[in-house]
């Protein structure tokens, strides 16, 4: 059986009118595009964004301003929590690289454990102990009560062993404790639990 399809034949201006209303609509998705990402970079607090910006800048080892799966697969090797191509792919799909606004606008939970690692980790031994967690949150958000980031700490260290591991921060951003666009999520049992501490 063979199907025959017939096109009207289009005229030069009709083809250059589509042309200009494919080009418009391009231009237009990619300035929504923008806006969205200067609207989301506007709500990150400047201190946060300031402890993010050099987590970022010193995960990108080659300095070109993209983060790349490979930095971050190296990255997670040399803390000593190792994951595999598998699992990176199950947390970030088929993102092979991304810049920090693109990180920022998509709030994907294990870039923002792997920033909270990197900013908090102070010794680099792959374990965030509780002064390192108070250490990063009063270096995000100014006049935390003691007791409060002892709470939010908690609330990370889910085997209570006195550490945070990289995964344990994974599971806890991706249930929202730490967000780039409010480090305490008004919505959050942990703003909450800070809030009346």
């Amino acid at each position: 059986v063979f199907f025959f399809f017939f096109f009207k034949q289009k005229t030069a201006y009709e083809i250059a009118q589509r042309l200009v209303g494919s080009e418009m609509c391009i231009r237009d998705r990619y300035q929504r595009r923008v806006h969205g990402i200067h609207q989301s970079m506007e709500k990150v607090p400047p201190k946060m964004l300031a402890v993010i910006t050099k987590a970022f800048n010193s995960l990108d080892t080659n300095k070109d301003g993209v983060l790349k799966k490979e930095e971050i697969i190296a990255y997670c090797k040399a803390i000593k929590n190792p994951i595999t191509d598998a699992e990176y792919k199950a947390y970030m799909g088929d993102i092979t690289q991304m810049t920090l606004e693109e990180m920022i606008v998509q709030e994907k939970p294990f870039m923002q454990a792997v920033l909270m690692m990197e900013a908090a980790d102070t010794d680099k031994d792959g374990k965030i102990v509780l002064s390192e967690f108070k250490g990063f949150m009063s270096s995000c958000v100014e006049g935390i009560p003691d007791e409060a980031m002892s709470i939010a700490f908690n609330m990370f260290d889910t085997d209570h062993d006195g550490k945070i591991d990289l995964a344990e921060c994974v599971k806890a951003c991706g249930k929202g404790c730490l967000l780039y666009t409010s480090p305490i999520p008004r919505d959050a049992t942990l703003y909450r639990m800070l809030s009346s501490a």
